[in-house]
């Protein structure tokens, strides 16, 4: 009889997957991509900001403009780190892999505007009076 406990490894088991608590009061969680420790970096491939809740958590891109999702933290700005569950794996896996699929939809700039528009659109601005003061 074979035991299935031995052989059906969960596929999230060997990842370097961490929970970072951060100076600035940020938790993040991240695939370890990189350690250099003589200048006291850590490199994280696609960190991921976390919000605790009460019976669940939130996710959200911690940086979301990365350019390759990889991310240098100093070590100095690390408070407190620990390994996460199988559970937090699996689900900052499929997070990243579903905003891996997110592409950025955006139309080219495209001056369409006559000229004579372009002009009544600047005189309706120029002439618009606030109903009310504004005092700040």
């Amino acid at each position: 009889m074979i035991n299935n406990s031995m052989t059906d490894k969960n596929p999230y088991t060997d990842l370097d997957i961490k929970h970072f608590k951060l100076a600035s009061g940020d938790e993040v969680i991240g695939l370890i991509a990189g350690l250099k420790k003589t200048m006291g970096v850590l490199y994280l491939e696609h960190p991921v900001r976390v919000e605790a809740g009460m019976e669940s958590f939130l996710m959200a891109d911690y940086m979301p403009t990365a350019k390759d999702n990889i991310v240098a933290f100093s070590m100095t700005h690390v408070v407190a780190q620990s390994d996460v569950t199988e559970s937090v794996k699996e689900a900052y896996i499929n997070f990243c892999l579903k905003s891996a699929e997110y592409q950025y939809d955006v139309e080219p700039y495209s001056d369409d505007w006559t000229e004579d528009e372009y002009d009544e659109d600047l005189d309706q601005l120029a002439t618009h009076q606030p109903k009310t003061k504004v005092y700040h």
